[in-house]
């Protein structure tokens, strides 16, 4: 029931009548199953740090849509036009979710979230951390701005497009997560629950994961010719 309420999205009245239950028994029910969910496949920041040691991981924002809580003024993102929560995603050059952060509100730039969550530490920990450009400024290789009034030079133009083409996984792992529809639609529970909700998404994800075997390619990157 826990599942299906994560990967449908469905309502708890539909839930009871699935499982010939009252939709009160099915919202208690879900709540401690998510809860032990998000306790037992939490991933650590350190943990996380110790597991891209020497490896590339890729990181990027996702937005999470929410409605519009009127006790809240920080949930718009101006980006997406959008009310939501801002999580930031961590993923290996396969696409596969290494981590997620909490969320955090919309409005937040993403190196804001970054800086704020602690995982500015994986730069340092991991043999290279690439980002967009909304993380310049961070020990991450990001794509080179375009320099007021004058034009891009070919080193850059190559040096951002080798970037958009290995971060190509990344939305992938975001594509992975937001399979659970409670992420890819609008996100109808408590935001005090949110945190909670998203790292047993993630957990689950990661699970599937490692046990389904992924078919493991670098035909994308042995495209590239990107000498430093």
């Amino acid at each position: 029931m826990t599942l299906m309420r994560l990967r449908r999205n469905v309502t708890f009245a539909e839930l009871g009548e699935d499982f010939a239950l009252a939709a009160s028994t099915a919202w208690g029910y879900f709540q401690e199953i998510a809860t032990m969910l998000g306790e037992l496949l939490a991933v650590d920041v350190d943990d996380l740090a110790e597991s891209v040691k020497g490896k590339v991981c890729l990181v990027d924002g996702t937005l999470v849509t929410v409605f519009n809580w009127r006790h809240r003024n920080d949930l718009f993102s101006g980006k997406h036009r959008q009310y939501g929560m801002n999580v930031q995603v961590v993923a290996d050059l396969h696409g596969r979710v290494l981590g997620v952060s909490r969320g955090f509100p919309g409005s937040w730039h993403d190196m804001h979230c970054l800086t704020d969550t602690g995982l500015t530490t994986l730069a340092g920990a991991a043999g290279t951390a690439i980002g967009d450009s909304g993380y310049q400024g961070s020990d991450m290789t990001t794509p080179n701005k375009k320099q007021p009034g004058q034009d891009r030079t070919e080193s850059d133009l190559k040096h951002n497009t080798a970037i958009a083409v290995i971060r190509v996984a990344v939305e992938w792992a975001n594509a992975h997560l937001k399979n659970r529809r409670i992420l890819a639609t609008r996100y109808r529970d408590s935001l005090t629950r949110f945190d909670r909700t998203i790292s047993a998404i993630a957990g689950l994800t990661m699970l599937n994961e490692q046990h389904s075997e992924p078919q493991l390619t670098f035909k994308i990157l042995n495209k590239l010719r990107v000498s430093e």
